[in-house]
């Protein structure tokens, strides 16, 4: 249900974003090497490994509640973005679960509540029970909706306006009515909650400083995720001409072909590749 192809590959439904936090407090743990390894990521799936084994050995260590945060959230991007590039179910299945199980070091229960526990188990929740199977896509739904509301509640402006770029592909992707029960597909209530994605306001600032990566880019409409599935959203519900014209702008927004500066974010170019081809795609079809 919330999978695509990418030239053969199979590419997740939310795409992993930028190695932000949304703290302020400097750290006590050098994670300099793991973010290096971090900046490697498009290098391949080793790349992604060893970054991984780099935050993990932290967690391994004495962790301040921030730093224990910052380690959770960069293992819960990797493993989301390597879930693009998995040839196989039981690979993406397997990826999911150590993502989990990494998420699961932030559940509520035991330390402070977070957006980035809310929006990481959503996330990664969502790729593991789609390479599951439809079955299971349909049955965790209501969990998953639950989880995003949630995680909206304490913080809706996480990741871009995350949690509604969340809930948009959830419910633009859920059969109507779905045979398990609510929720079901509501491609009205995904354009909105994509429009409130795409306006989301807040900047956050990276815990090692504005040299990593740039807050004024960690606005909604720079999380070109969100571009991609409004885009297909309004061809699903027939607004064809309108979802291509969009998805022009926004390329050309991107390179910057029609004469203003490129808005590339810093730190979230090869995901931000990634959506161009998906848009490139969506216009070919």
């Amino acid at each position: 249900m919330l999978g695509w192809r990418l030239n053969g590959i199979l590419v997740a439904a939310f795409l992993t974003t930028s190695a932000t936090a949304s703290v302020d407090l400097p750290m006590g743990y050098d994670f300099s090497a793991a973010d290096g390894l971090y900046q490697k990521r498009a290098d391949g799936n080793a790349a992604i490994d060893a970054a991984v084994t780099a935050y993990e050995g932290a967690l391994g260590t004495e962790l301040s509640f921030v730093e224990l945060t910052y380690a959770v959230e960069q293992i819960a991007r990797l493993y989301t973005y390597k879930s693009n590039f998995l040839p196989n179910s039981g690979e993406i299945v397997a990826a999911g679960d150590s993502c989990l199980a990494a998420v699961e070091k932030l559940n509520p229960q035991n330390v402070p509540a977070t957006p980035q526990y809310y929006y990481w188990h959503a996330t990664c929740r969502l790729f593991w029970a789609r390479a599951r199977g439809p079955i299971q896509s349909l049955t965790y739904a209501k969990t998953v909706d639950q989880i995003i509301t949630e995680g909206g509640n304490l913080d809706p402006t996480y990741e871009g306006g995350g949690f509604s770029r969340l809930a948009g592909i959830l419910y633009s992707h859920l059969p109507r009515p779905n045979p398990f029960g609510a929720p079901h597909g509501d491609l009205d209530r995904a354009l909105a909650e994509f429009r409130n994605s795409l306006d989301s306001a807040s900047a956050y600032e990276h815990p090692l400083g504005a040299t990593y990566v740039d807050p004024e880019t960690e606005t909604g409409e720079y999380f070109y995720t969100t571009h991609y599935f409004y885009a297909l959203a309004l061809k699903k519900s027939g607004q064809v001409d309108q979802a291509k014209a969009f998805a022009t702008k926004t390329i050309r927004d991107i390179e910057g072909t029609d004469g203003g500066p490129a808005k590339l974010p810093k730190g979230r170019e090869p995901e931000t590749k990634i959506a161009i081809t998906l848009l490139q795609q969506l216009l070919a079809e």
